[in-house]
């Protein structure tokens, strides 16, 4: 545990280090002149903001050069200052741009340092062999929606004329060839115009420009300064809404486009009530939070998305159809006539029933006529009937005795509609009765166009 504890501390040590180790780097002079195959040396000067000694590395990454030190680069807090050396290792004439890269052993951090070097021949025509210099430039932001223009300034140094000048542009972004001719102690404007893909996204580029001078079998190359730009950050998210409308449905789609070149995300909204939902689903699937539904859509550079809420309407017809039919039905099947039984006593014997009044209402609650209204009732054998005749009364068509008691029959020519008719009877029984007594149904049987139907009425108890 104690040694976890230490090796812990090293590494925070170690990382602390590496976040705050600085350094600079200084060559002098900035530009230089050989013959091929000579070596040029250039005097290097290091600073770190270390209190200890740091160990650099200096080295070029291209393999067409070989870049050496002087001195292993332990650099005490105060600094150091020595010679580079910097050989061609191709033999080739011209202006090079040679890349040094110093590396803090630490830390790995690497600072770029690009070099002039000119390379001419020793012959003594020197004077007339090629000797170019260009300069290049560019805006230093571009909007890739846009087109742009890379100007090309090249000047022939000497009085040679240059019939086969070969221009390269290279960076992440940019790969251009271009041809073209000086003419003795010339100065040339070159002027290409670029466009970029509109969905380029944001970055930070370097335009590196090469002359090469082709003399037969002779190839001369002249580097220029790099020149950095960048592509600027532009666009939104746009959001389109149209809609499509059907028999009983209708479709919102939401259309979300980023018109920028980087990606973006994508918000859309929209209120949903409680009831609204229960008829309405989307495509992509989103819950109904806080009375809405709402959406949030990533797009890359260009991209667009959809969003259909659908609305249908048909679920609720059907529903109230369903009603309508269940109403239409019932109002069909149901009885036309509706019999209503009730009892009252009418005198009573030691505490228990001896006479009662029985009444019969028959009502035609339809709107049309029922015919041949026969209507049944049955006295329990306990009890005798007594008829009572009151005016708007009914007699009974017929009185059978049974052996479960005496059976009525009245008969009703016709019932117009919304028509109420009143049977009412007496019936005594043979022992007075407590309370309790239960009078069975009382039916009724009635024509409707042709069509013989019946009805029962309540049980009554008393």
């Amino acid at each position: 545990m104690r040694r976890f504890a230490i090796f812990l501390i090293i590494v925070l040590c170690a990382a602390i280090v590496n976040a705050q180790l600085q350094f600079t780097a200084t060559f002098e002079p900035a530009e230089k002149a050989i013959k091929t195959g000579e070596k040029a040396t250039y005097k290097l000067t290091l600073k770190h903001n270390s209190k200890y000694e740091e160990k650099f590395d200096v080295y070029s990454p291209d393999l067409s050069w070989d870049v050496r030190t002087k001195d292993y680069l332990n650099v005490p807090p105060e600094g150091l200052t020595t010679e580079v050396y910097v050989r061609s290792l191709n033999e080739n004439e011209g202006v090079f741009g040679v890349p040094v890269h110093i590396t803090s052993s630490l830390t790995n951090q690497i600072l770029q340092k690009n070099l002039v070097l000119v390379i001419s021949p020793k012959s003594i025509n020197a004077e007339y062999s090629p000797s170019v210099h260009g300069e290049v430039s560019l805006p230093a932001k571009i909007d890739p929606r846009q087109p742009f223009v890379i100007t090309l300034e090249l000047t022939n140094k000497n009085r040679k004329p240059l019939d086969q000048v070969e221009i390269k542009l290279r960076s992440s972004l940019i790969n251009k060839d271009y041809s073209t001719s000086l003419s003795p102690n010339e100065q040339k404007k070159l002027v290409y115009t670029f466009t970029l893909l509109k969905d380029t996204k944001p970055q930070e580029d370097n335009l590196r420009t090469t002359i090469f001078v082709i003399e037969g079998e002779k190839t001369s190359r002249f580097d220029l300064q790099g020149v950095k730009f960048s592509i600027e950050e532009y666009g939104d998210v746009e959001t389109t809404v149209g809609e499509e409308k059907g028999l009983l449905t209708k479709t919102k789609i939401v259309k979300l486009t980023n018109t920028g070149n980087i990606q973006r995300t994508g918000k859309f909204s929209e209120s949903a009530s409680s009831l609204g939902s229960l008829f309405t689903s989307t495509d992509p699937e989103v819950q109904r939070l806080s009375g809405k539904y709402a959406w949030s859509v990533d797009l890359t550079a260009g991209e667009s998305k959809t969003i259909n809420i659908y609305k249908n309407y048909w679920p609720l017809i059907i529903f109230l159809l369903i009603i309508a039919g269940s109403i239409a039905t019932y109002s069909v099947l149901r009885s036309q006539l509706v019999v209503k039984k009730q009892a009252r006593i009418v005198s009573t014997k030691e505490g228990g029933i001896l006479e009662m009044k029985v009444l019969l209402n028959v009502k035609n609650r339809s709107q049309q006529s029922v015919n041949s209204v026969k209507i049944l009732d049955l006295v329990p054998n306990l009890a005798v009937f007594q008829e009572e005749k009151q005016i708007g009364t009914i007699s009974p068509a017929s009185i059978k005795t049974l052996e479960k008691g005496t059976l009525l029959k009245w008969v009703i020519e016709s019932l117009e509609p919304g028509e109420e008719r009143i049977i009412q009877y007496k019936i005594r029984n043979k022992v007075a009765m407590l309370e309790g007594i239960l009078l069975p149904v009382a039916v009724a049987k009635y024509s409707v166009k042709g069509i013989t139907r019946s009805v029962k009425s309540n049980v009554c108890k008393v």
